[in-house]
């Protein structure tokens, strides 16, 4: 199965600003695809790690 291509480079750049002390390794993240969201507000990470299959027919695609 294909994968996406990862989001540009300023997506996990920006990481630490939107989710501080997110505790994630970055390097990883950007070099599987895989994106990051979520709160870590009041020193509880809550995280949402994602990884989507490239479009397969159409604007169809899998959220894994």
């Amino acid at each position: 199965m294909r994968f996406m291509t990862a989001p540009p480079d300023t997506y996990y750049e920006m990481l630490q600003g939107r989710l501080p002390d997110h505790g994630e390794p970055e390097a990883e993240l950007k070099s599987r695809c895989i994106l990051l969201d979520g709160s870590s507000e009041g020193g509880e990470r809550r995280l949402l790690l994602q990884i989507f299959s490239a479009t397969l027919m159409g604007p169809v695609f899998f959220e894994f």
